[in-house]
């Protein structure tokens, strides 16, 4: 009821002043750098000649005892144009709360105009004082720094600056950018429109369609094109500079307005990333199917092979069915947000890098284009698993349900990572690195499989995940700094981590000294041939997980960044390890040389992905203006920044290490016997809930 009865009231003093202008009253003409004084009721308006270059800035002191605000209202012989209020009660500022003074300017939208009309309505016999200065310099250049300073307390300088710049080329060319940068982290609101001011201050909301805004600390850079709300025209556009701290009010900056790159111009790294980039992948990807096929030509079986079977299929089916869920919820959620964000024109809502962000269709195109690579490769890999299948007598899995799982799993995660990067937040961060999870936890298991021979459900690898994605969640909202003091950001993370090390990852590192040494025997087994060399590989490896999970898990700051490094690094360290085990099997050089070359080049392009990954270009766990700050430009053909080269480095890494673990070792030459022995095993534990 108050926002009804104030929207009301405005609507009522809206009316009175276009019928007060419609009467006959005194016109006063008045000039540059004038100050005037009244009271509301006097039946005056004022002229002030003026050009079509000018922008006109008006300073209101108004006496202001009620919630409702006083109003400076603009209008020209061509009609009603634009208005000013000065603060109400609720928008005052806590350093300065008797504070009733507002700027605004008031720009002239029509050539025919000769000038600035002027007319005050407010609350009945209350004073007023307002300061007119006429502005013909703040024409914004292309590539030309334009310094600013916006200062409240101090007043001979304006708490609000203002500045115009003409667009003359073509919108279906290129975009226009407008960037700003400050030396200090004071907060500042930095709007653009189009032919016409910002009507409301920004408590109240810009009018839409009109505005687009953003809040800033040391930087920030708004893209306007033919895709953005309001769209890229020739024309005038306005851009408005305002300091949001409520006690330093002080703030320096310039602004930098620049065209962007063309669309045409998108063509070359689009098509490298379209057609050059999976065509290299597919020629590598036939070098090793080669490699191995010549080579598994050379091994002869000892006694029959067993023909393929299908027993972990649930495997490759929950992975379908977790990236349908997924997708269905993202898609809705990610669109939704960029749609209101457009709408609304508040670029807080999503978290870009605003220095390297290129629309076409979307607002950071480049970002989810880059994702494309994980797609094709993972339909190249269940192409490859499918020949190899039908093609391979030795050197491959008789069961290719988990590497057909892997593959899904990678292209489910380009299809993610792209429904991420429509909309990025905090909180849909989960969509763009759930199957990093599903990847990392099936390629162990695979590893477990073929080391020892043994199986369990591969559900539960679904179930360990699905927890993992929970504990994601909380450590996110833990690391949200916007929602908590440092203090207890800093040592709620720090309880945290050591919940999350004694009851997540301590089970699952038991679990897995159960797997290695105790599934499927007893303990007097176990001890008695604990001697044995093979044992001390398999102590060397858990031991080295540990080490590597406890100093990952203490090390990091961010909470789901900790979980994705464990997972990388236990898949590493298993990688490694198995590859070492199989050194001491009697092989074929050759397959030793194509072991090494694909586990050489998977961990070149893991590190370069991370080291990638690493310099992040904004921090969803701050605001929005705090993340900007780390906004970079663009590194390759100025179109992919550094978390696209991630994705792409990411998505080679996953499909080079899907191939090695497809060719390691193992039981597709054994005789009918030794397979036949090993699978009584998996039958009896198969189930077991491990």
């Amino acid at each position: 009821r108050p926002f009804v009865m104030r929207c009301a009231g405005f609507l009522i003093l809206l009316v009175l002043t276009l019928i007060n202008l419609s009467l006959s009253h005194d016109l006063v003409r008045i000039r540059d750098k004038q100050t005037i004084e009244g009271r509301i009721g006097d039946d005056r308006s004022f002229f002030l000649p003026a050009r079509n270059s000018h922008l006109l800035n008006v300073r209101l002191e108004a006496e202001n005892k009620r919630s409702l605000a006083q109003m400076v209202v603009l209008n020209s012989e061509l009609g009603f144009v634009s208005l000013v209020q000065t603060p109400t009660f609720k928008h005052r500022k806590k350093c300065d709360p008797d504070s009733t003074r507002v700027t605004q300017a008031l720009c002239s939208t029509r050539a025919s105009d000769d000038g600035f009309y002027l007319n005050l309505t407010g609350s009945p016999g209350s004073t007023y004082s307002f300061d007119i200065n006429l502005e013909d310099d703040n024409r914004l250049k292309e590539d030309q720094l334009f310094p600013g300073h916006i200062d409240e307390r101090n007043p001979n300088v304006d708490d609000v600056q203002f500045f115009y710049f003409d667009v003359e080329e073509d919108p279906d060319e290129r975009p226009i950018e407008f960037r700003i940068k400050s030396d200090n982290s004071v907060k500042g609101l930095f709007s653009v429109s189009y032919r016409e001011c910002p009507l409301i201050d920004f408590e109240e909301r810009y009018q839409q369609n009109s505005t687009t805004y953003l809040t800033f600390t040391r930087q920030g850079t708004i893209t306007i094109s033919k895709y953005s709300n309001p769209k890229m025209k020739k024309g005038r556009w306005y851009v408005r500079v305002e300091s949001l701290d409520d006690c330093d009010r002080s703030k320096s900056f310039t602004v930098d307005p620049s065209y962007g790159m063309k669309y045409e111009d998108y063509i070359k790294p689009v098509f490298i990333l379209l057609f050059v980039l999976p065509v290299a992948t597919a020629i590598v990807f036939a070098i090793f199917f080669l490699i191995f096929y010549l080579v598994s030509r050379t091994i002869t079986p000892e006694g029959e092979l067993l023909p393929p079977v299908y027993r972990h299929q649930e495997a490759w089916w929950f992975a379908l069915s977790m990236f349908l869920f997924l997708f269905v919820i993202g898609i809705q959620y990610t669109v939704r947000e960029e749609r209101y964000m457009d709408r609304s024109g508040n670029l807080d809502r999503c978290f870009y890098n605003e220095r390297c962000k290129r629309p076409l269709g979307f607002a950071a195109f480049n970002n989810m284009w880059s994702n494309f690579l994980y797609f094709m490769v993972g339909l190249e890999l269940i192409v490859y698993f499918y020949l190899a299948k039908l093609l391979f007598k030795s050197l491959v899995p008789r069961d290719f349900s988990v590497m057909f799982a892997i593959a899904i799993a990678i292209l489910a995660q380009g299809v993610l990572s792209t429904t991420y990067h429509v909309c990025p937040s905090r909180i849909n961060f989960q969509f763009d690195t759930a199957f990093m999870f599903v990847i990392a936890g099936l390629v162990m298991y695979e590893l477990y499989r073929k080391s020892f021979k043994k199986v369990f459900n591969a559900g539960w690898i679904f179930v360990v995940v699905g927890i993992l994605l929970i504990l994601n969640y909380f450590g996110s909202e833990l690391d949200n700094s916007d929602n908590h003091t440092a203090y207890m950001v800093n040592n709620g993370s720090r309880g945290y981590r050591l919940i999350i090390y004694f009851c997540y990852f301590m089970p699952l590192f038991i679990i897995a000294i159960f797997c290695v040494y105790f599934h499927g025997k007893s303990f007097k087994e176990v001890f008695t041939s604990f001697g044995k060399p093979e044992h001390w590989g398999r102590i060397l490896l858990l031991l080295s997980v540990w080490i590597a999970v406890t100093v990952i898990c203490f090390a990091l700051d961010d909470n789901t960044d900790m979980f994705l490094y464990c997972l990388v690094a236990a898949t590493v360290i298993c990688l490694v390890f198995y590859f070492l085990k199989n050194l001491l099997t009697r092989r074929p050089i050759t397959l030793y040389v194509a072991w090494f070359i694909l586990l050489t080049l998977g961990l070149f392009f893991w590190a370069a992905a991370l080291a990638m990954f690493g310099f992040s270009w904004g921090d969803k766990n701050v605001s929005p203006a705090a993340s900007r700050n780390l906004n970079r430009g663009c590194v390759v053909m100025n179109f992919y920044d550094t978390h696209d080269l991630w994705h792409i480095l990411s998505a080679i890494a996953l499909a080079l290490i899907a191939i090695l673990i497809c060719h390691y070792d193992a039981d597709e030459h054994k005789t009918q016997e030794d397979v036949k022995l090993d699978f009584q095993k998996d039958d009896k534990y198969s189930n077991a809930a491990v």
